[in-house]
């Protein structure tokens, strides 16, 4: 729990920043190691999923950053939402994709294994910064973060939940498998929709024992709404395309 790394007189180096710069490099170097225009789809992706990811923080958080306007540019102190970040990068990563004449979900399955290497290694940067926190427990690995933190502040002196390592984990083993499956797969697309499946109960399940997102529907908060509707889009997805593929393969018999 190390919100701030280091001081260089005037200049504060945050923890979470350079987190998601780490998480940045390392997995545009593994993605582009087969195809040059990778690394340039990554500058689209980063820059596109930074700006939907702080706006949809700044939607869920309205009122705080309507008095706070400033605020809103300093995403180095933490404040994005993975799923805006994840609509608005797809989206543009399309465009992208389509100008440069590149197949679109064969691209998708090869950098989305490092999507979620990269989303690991970004809730470290979480974890650092004491954001994304866990709500109250008393099981022996609750932790207590330090004042100062936003979760330390929310709760002073209180076991929480580390949600953000419970993040770590389930993104690293997300990895771990689509990167498996990747030797395995039977049509293009196929590595995104199990990511979409995984990803979608993982955060679904970790988001009840948060603390820092409210809900609006039915109890349940923005990101695990939008999970249930990615969770059936990759569900839909598999069966439509894993059907079709069964077809085409008994009528090429």
């Amino acid at each position: 729990m190390y919100p701030i790394l280091f001081k260089i007189g005037p200049v504060t180096v945050y923890s979470y920043g350079v987190m998601v710069a780490v998480a940045f490099l390392v997995s545009v170097y593994f993605a582009s190691r087969s195809n040059e225009k990778i690394a340039d789809l990554g500058l689209v992706l980063l820059i596109s999923g930074i700006v939907g990811a702080r706006l949809l923080y700044v939607l869920t958080e309205i009122e705080y950053y309507r008095a706070n306007l400033f605020e809103i540019l300093m995403i180095w102190k933490g404040g994005l939402v993975f799923y805006g970040g994840f609509i608005a990068a797809f989206v543009c990563g399309w465009v992208f994709l389509k100008r440069n004449k590149m197949p679109v979900l064969k691209t998708c399955d090869h950098i989305i294994p490092y999507l979620a290497l990269g989303q690991a290694i970004g809730r470290i940067g979480c974890f650092f910064n004491g954001c994304c926190f866990g709500r109250p427990t008393n099981l022996p690995w609750g932790m207590i973060f330090p004042g100062g933190s936003i979760a330390g502040d929310t709760y002073p002196s209180i076991h929480i939940h580390p949600t953000q390592l419970y993040s770590v984990y389930t993104n690293f083993l997300i990895f771990g498998v689509l990167l498996l499956f990747k030797n395995w797969k039977k049509f293009d697309g196929q590595i995104l929709y199990l990511y979409l499946i995984l990803y979608s109960v993982s955060r679904f399940l970790i988001e009840f024992l948060r603390a820092d997102n409210p809900q609006i529907l039915l109890g349940l908060t923005i990101s695990q709404v939008i999970c249930v509707v990615l969770f059936l889009a990759g569900v839909i997805m598999c069966v439509v395309k894993g059907l079709l593929t069964l077809r085409t393969s008994y009528d090429t018999l």
